[in-house]
């Protein structure tokens, strides 16, 4: 593959509903915009924000809210780039793979 039609392939003229890779690297997008959406729901819905109970981060500590925090937003921004990846499975499946170079 040339360089010039792997740089079309990652970034297309025209962002369209048309996806010419392997079926597998569709579904494992799809499985990773799941994956992404979910972890950032954990991240902003736990009590923790998943620092103590999937991080073993220390929270009883001076500043404990501020690593919950700090979680919370970690997770907002998982599900504006999950929010990202799943307009992307939907309408426009030609930038899957400047998708899979951004991650």
């Amino acid at each position: 593959m040339s360089e010039k039609s792997l740089f079309k392939k990652i970034l297309p003229e025209a962002a369209t509903n048309t996806y010419i890779g392997h079926p597998i690297a569709y579904y494992f997008f799809i499985l990773l915009t799941l994956v992404t959406i979910g972890r950032s729901l954990i991240h902003m819905l736990a009590p923790d924000g998943g620092a103590q109970s999937i991080a073993s981060i220390n929270i009883n500590v001076v500043g404990g809210e501020t690593i919950i925090g700090i979680f919370g937003q970690w997770g907002l921004s998982q599900l504006l780039l999950g929010i990202v990846f799943l307009i992307v499975v939907v309408r426009y499946r030609n930038l899957i793979p400047l998708m899979y170079v951004i991650t």
